[in-house]
């Protein structure tokens, strides 16, 4: 998975998930009917890798495959195995020294 995948050019919808500054960890979000997607990343980061875990409880984590090297600012698509659960989050490597904001490209 590299900068500038996309999953195609029509969106049915965008959300965004925080990784709160100090924390590695974004809030979950539900996926609902969407089984496919890219997020993008904010014009800055501290960590350098991001893991996509998702969860059918919001409190026990899966990895949904190995974790995905970023850059600032890029586009990277969300594994498929992702959208089989209730729920996901994007986690980072590094503690985040402010807050990151991720934005969120589902399909459906």
């Amino acid at each position: 998975m590299t900068a500038g995948n996309t999953v195609g050019r029509s969106v049915d919808d965008q959300r965004t998930v925080t990784i709160p500054s100090g924390g590695s960890n974004s809030g979950s979000l539900t996926p609902g009917e969407y089984s496919q997607g890219t997020f993008q990343t904010p014009a800055a980061l501290t960590g350098t890798t991001i893991t996509v875990q998702f969860s059918n409880d919001d409190t026990n984590w899966t990895a949904a495959a190995a974790a995905i090297s970023v850059s600032a600012d890029s586009t990277y698509v969300i594994p498929a195995d992702a959208f089989k659960a209730k729920y996901i989050r994007f986690v980072s490597n590094g503690t985040e020294a402010a807050a990151r904001i991720l934005t969120l490209f589902l399909k459906g």
